[in-house]
């Protein structure tokens, strides 16, 4: 029986990939040189936190926020944004839930409507219960 080798792979016709092409090489350098550019200057323009948009108050402290009671002062209407009731423009400030002994039982910040950041819980007895995301409820 004859050995049956496969055949040998063809020699290629050039070392660098440009060399096959019909392209030039200075086309190749200049594609290479946009990519670079596009990747040092403009990728890393768009990737930096400032060019997130997060509702983020003014006043980071949640105690010098306005106040209003979730229950009693606030609504959720149909463009799903917490307004104060009658109002015209939506809530910015701290919407708070109270237990019936009138101790705090949750802190929601909110800005032109939309609830971010942390939400505070804390049981009937003043304990914290622990924070949580807006979306974890």
């Amino acid at each position: 029986m004859p050995d049956d080798k496969f055949p040998a792979p063809p020699e290629p016709k050039g070392d660098f990939p440009a060399e096959r092409s019909s392209l030039s090489p200075i086309v190749w350098w200049i594609a290479a040189g946009i990519a670079l550019i596009t990747f040092l200057f403009f990728i890393p323009s768009q990737c930096g936190l400032e060019n997130i948009e997060t509702p983020s108050p003014a006043v980071t402290d949640p105690n010098e926020q306005p106040v209003a009671d979730q229950e009693t002062e606030l609504e959720l209407r149909k463009d799903q944004l917490w307004y104060k009731i009658e109002a015209e423009k939506p809530f910015t400030g701290a919407a708070v839930e109270k237990h019936p002994n009138g101790k705090m039982k949750s802190r929601t910040l909110m800005k032109d409507g939309i609830s971010f950041g942390l939400i505070e819980e804390w049981d009937a007895n003043g304990s914290v219960v622990g924070p949580k995301f807006k979306d974890e409820l």
